[in-house]
């Protein structure tokens, strides 16, 4: 019998936000976006040997680098600075053991911001000898693969990473803007098409654009991605994103992000998502597993511990679901999806004042968006105040012939308020617009009084039974 091979643990190493002087907003995005490009193309190295942490983990590190090694078990630490002087670029790059702290290897290396590319895939090839792979042949060969684009385009790729890495709106569309700058510049440059596909599904799930425009210009955005690069990083998770919420193709979406795991299991926001859709398939005690994953991933991440919060509320453990919520709070006091999902919780357990003003600091602290006005008018219904809520009921339908407004979330009120069947006529909005908080409707307790409502029994079945064949096509439906 030939003796038993045992695989080789994987190596875990964090790529840290490299140093220099700050104030300088174009040296801080490329200093950023040359740690994002680092991990980028390490990623493209087999799963089973490296596991890179994510850069939302680095970038938001206040601590030690010791303390940071230690919280993540990791192997090696590469470490770094840059100086940019008008066109000239110096960079310092350290590859350290994380056990001892010894330097494996160093390097300083000069260039031009014109030749950006050319130094990414330098360092990140001399990153991977360094490292104790099994086929380092087989790496070289990935790291070939990593598509080169022009030196303007990537240079409008890196400032469109930089925005894109500062969630908001406004910034949302002016990642948008720079990833078709940097095309026009490279139109065969492939993660430009997917930087424009994740924010198309973004968009989508934060209610920016009509779901069906939305998604279709991420399809069409992630094709074009992945006829030029049928590996590139992430490409998976943005389809299985589409699959799960717009195209309620719910087995093809588990494949996907199954698919997408194997490419990086150490990629937290895939575990995330991943759970989200199994909790959407009333697969309770897979999904909060999934969600724990992405907590044990990035261990300081406020948001997925919210969204844990909210899960465990999906599972019908709400006293669990606020301690959790309070534990955020505790560690972000100003955390808005925390007071968002305490409110709604603190609602079904009718604690109505409380709930009120869980649902009063969101909106303070998170703006005036349609989920966190439907969120306020939710409490206060719960707790009443029918006035204010119808007021707010009527804003966000006043809203919704203008700009889209999902559907979904104004259910829970319309049903709070005014019963029934005005809460199906939302729900039926929801389902002709393929609205991506649907699928996560027909689990949230706030409707457990529609369960018997036959009504509710098939939408549920339509939803359901949908499949990627049957993706509507055209304009918006109002």
């Amino acid at each position: 019998m030939a003796p038993s091979q045992e695989r080789t643990p994987r190596k875990r190493l964090a790529v840290v936000p490299f140093a220099g002087p700050q104030g300088s907003s174009a040296a801080d995005y490329v200093r950023e976006g040359l740690a994002e490009e680092i991990i980028a193309r390490l990623a493209r190295l087999h799963a089973d040997d490296v596991e890179l942490v994510a850069r939302s983990i680095t970038s938001a590190w206040n601590g030690s680098i010791d303390h940071l090694a230690a919280v993540y078990r990791l192997d090696f630490l590469l470490t770094g600075s840059l100086a940019i002087e008008g066109e000239a670029m110096r960079v310092h790059v350290e590859l350290v053991r994380a056990a001892d702290g010894t330097c494996v290897w160093s390097e300083t290396l000069t260039s031009t911001r014109a030749d950006l590319g050319e130094l990414v895939g330098e360092l990140a090839a001399s990153i991977a000898a360094r490292l104790p792979l099994r086929d380092r042949g087989a790496a070289r060969a990935r790291l070939a693969r990593a598509l080169e684009a022009s030196p303007r385009a990537y240079e409008s790729y890196f400032l469109a990473r930089y925005f894109w890495n500062r969630r908001s709106e406004f910034n949302l569309g002016k990642a948008l803007e720079l990833y078709r700058q940097a095309l026009q510049h490279d139109p065969g440059y492939a993660p430009a098409y997917l930087g424009i596909a994740e924010c198309y599904t973004l968009m989508v799930t934060w209610s920016l654009v009509w779901p069906n425009v939305g998604a279709r210009l991420a399809r069409a955005a992630l094709a074009k991605a992945l006829a030029l690069d049928a590996e590139l990083a992430g490409a998976r998770a943005a389809q299985a994103w589409l699959a799960s919420t717009y195209d309620w193709s719910f087995r093809e979406a588990e494949t996907l992000f199954r698919d997408a795991l194997s490419q990086d299991p150490s990629d937290a926001q895939i575990h995330f998502f991943f759970g989200r859709h199994l909790l959407g398939q009333g697969r309770m005690d897979e999904g909060l597993a999934q969600l724990r994953a992405s907590i044990d991933l990035e261990p300081y991440s406020v948001a997925n511990r919210a969204v844990l919060g909210w899960g465990l509320f999906v599972a019908r453990q709400p006293e669990e679901s606020l301690k959790r919520l309070d534990e955020c709070l505790a560690q972000e006091p100003d955390c808005v999806p925390a007071h968002g999902y305490r409110s709604m919780v603190l609602s079904y357990l009718d604690r109505g004042a409380e709930a009120v003003a869980a649902a009063r600091r969101a909106l303070k602290s998170g703006g005036d968006s349609a989920a966190l006005q439907a969120a306020l008018a939710y409490s206060l219904a719960r707790d009443g105040q029918r006035n204010e809520s119808h007021a707010i009921l009527d804003r966000l339908a006043r809203a919704s012939a203008e700009r889209y407004c999902a559907p979904a979330l104004v259910a829970p009120v319309a049903l709070a308020l005014d019963g029934e069947d005005e809460a199906m006529n939302w729900l039926e909005r929801a389902l002709a617009q393929r609205c991506c908080w649907l699928a996560l409707n027909l689990v949230d307790p706030r409707f457990d009084a529609l369960r018997d409502d036959p009504r509710f029994g098939a939408l549920t079945g339509r939803v359901t039974a949908r499949a990627a064949s049957t993706r509507p096509a055209g304009q918006p439906v109002h």
